[in-house]
């Protein structure tokens, strides 16, 4: 989601008012943390003062909040589905199995994750995930319509409620159609709809991969939010 200086424009008045709890945000590839401290004479004194901040801080950010201590986004995604008796898909290319991975970390992911596609080839998009070939030749594998083409194909083939996708470039070169290194196009598919966001990252190879993974399952996280 947001970066540290949105964040730190959006809580200002948090983090330069106060001098006991004090706020620090903490930046890692691709996350925010903030790190609430309080002083005072007994512990329970200083928890009740942190729990003050972080309810100001979360009416201040709302949904960009995903978890507190050491919640990772995939434990959020995972936590949602199992909450709303859901199952979720994937199919995945630039991150070559990176959102999978993630997930299948979490404990009693089996409850909620079907199917899981690496696709990084276009044989295998277009025989195991139904893409046409048409599409692949007209638009490139990295584009909207075959993120497009891949989520839908993913979740018709595991009967799943919601699915994600990705295409991309992780470099370090461009692809065949010169498209910029960071480049990456990811899918959401569910029963009654199904969109697709374009968006460019930063940063190594695995950088890369790492930052599409997050930003895929914090998509797939506000969607199940949003509408179910």
């Amino acid at each position: 989601g947001p970066g540290e200086a949105e964040i730190e424009d959006r809580i200002r008045h948090l983090l330069h008012g106060k001098s006991n709890p004090t706020i620090a945000p903490l930046v890692s590839l691709g996350e925010v943390m903030l790190r609430i401290t309080a002083k005072a004479s007994s512990a329970e004194e200083a928890h009740a003062m942190i729990d003050q901040v972080e309810a100001e801080l979360r009416e201040g950010l709302g949904h960009d909040i995903y978890g507190t201590e050491d919640d990772e986004i995939q434990h959020a995604v995972v936590q949602l589905l199992k909450e709303r008796h859901m199952r979720c898909a994937v199919a995945e290319s630039v991150t070559g199995g990176l959102i999978a991975h993630k997930l299948t970390e979490v404990p009693g992911c089996s409850h909620i994750l079907g199917l899981t596609v690496t696709s990084y080839s276009n044989d295998a998009k277009t025989k195991i995930l139904g893409v046409p070939g048409t599409v692949v030749e007209q638009h490139g594998a990295v584009s909207r319509e075959v993120a497009l083409q891949m989520a839908k194909g993913v979740l018709s083939l595991s009967g799943a409620d919601v699915s994600v996708s990705t295409t991309g470039v992780a470099g370090p070169a461009s692809d065949d159609r010169m498209h910029r290194v960071g480049l990456v196009f990811i899918g959401l598919a569910w029963k009654d709809g199904i969109t697709c966001g374009r968006f460019q990252f930063f940063g190594t190879r695995s950088e890369i991969k790492e930052r599409a993974a997050k930003r895929s399952l914090d998509i797939l996280r506000r969607h199940l939010l949003c509408h179910y």
